[in-house]
């Protein structure tokens, strides 16, 4: 019966990442297409996020109070209450990047950022592999999410030095293109969180704040 439940529970995380991968959709093509109607709709999905989140959490309390879970299970509770706030936090962030596109598009700039596009792709597939790694709690996929945060940093810090160079971009401009560089890069962050609860609930081990070469120690010794 707790099984089934903590199935629920996965698919309720599923359908919440689903939106904000609809909602990052929205952003980018809402932007390069020209279509303020997209950006628009951000808002509302957001409030289907919220309530996914609302409806996780108090569920998981649930469970946690009612069936006194044990090892996995508890673990997996655990997990899924920390990848939902993950989840919603990526939801705010995406409409901070619509309401910068919005932006963006008002006042269109001379010179394209060619290396947002990358890092908008980039780092929603690593929210959909870190969710895949999550749901069918695949430990080598979860680490290569982990691996790949690192690109998707130096993507950002590229974005930020290039604009610095730039003289052909106004700074409000340059302060929003910053802005969706910086959201994207914390969604990533916020997939290898998601990524690391994965390796939480296999392994029972806490992946936050482990040093870089720690871990590929860790993988040396899994091979």
């Amino acid at each position: 019966m707790l099984q089934d439940k903590i199935h629920k529970l996965k698919k309720l995380l599923i359908e919440e990442s689903l939106l904000i991968e609809k909602m990052l959709d929205f952003c980018f093509k809402g932007y390069i297409e020209k279509k303020p109607e997209n950006l628009e709709q951000i808002p509302a999905l957001e409030s289907l996020v919220n309530q996914l989140d609302n409806n996780i959490d108090e569920t998981c309390m649930n469970l946690l109070a009612l069936h006194n879970p044990e090892c996995r299970n508890l673990r997996t509770i655990l997990a899924i209450m920390k990848s939902n706030i993950d989840l919603e936090r990526m939801g705010d962030l995406a409409v901070n990047i619509g309401k910068s596109y919005k932006f963006l598009l008002q006042r269109p700039y001379s010179k394209p950022v060619v290396e947002l596009a990358k890092l908008a792709r980039d780092s929603k597939k690593m929210l959909q592999s870190a969710m895949s790694a999550f749901i069918y709690e695949n430990i080598d996929l979860s680490r290569a999410v982990c691996a790949d945060d690192d690109f998707i940093d130096e993507l950002h810090d590229k974005i930020f030095e290039n604009l610095i160079r730039s003289m052909s971009i106004s700074v409000e401009a340059a302060l929003h293109i910053n802005r969706i560089s910086k959201n994207y890069e914390r969604i990533a962050d916020l997939s290898t969180n998601i990524a690391q609860n994965t390796i939480y609930i296999c392994q029972g081990r806490i992946e936050k704040h482990v040093p870089k070469l720690t871990k590929v120690q860790n993988i040396g010794d899994a091979i």
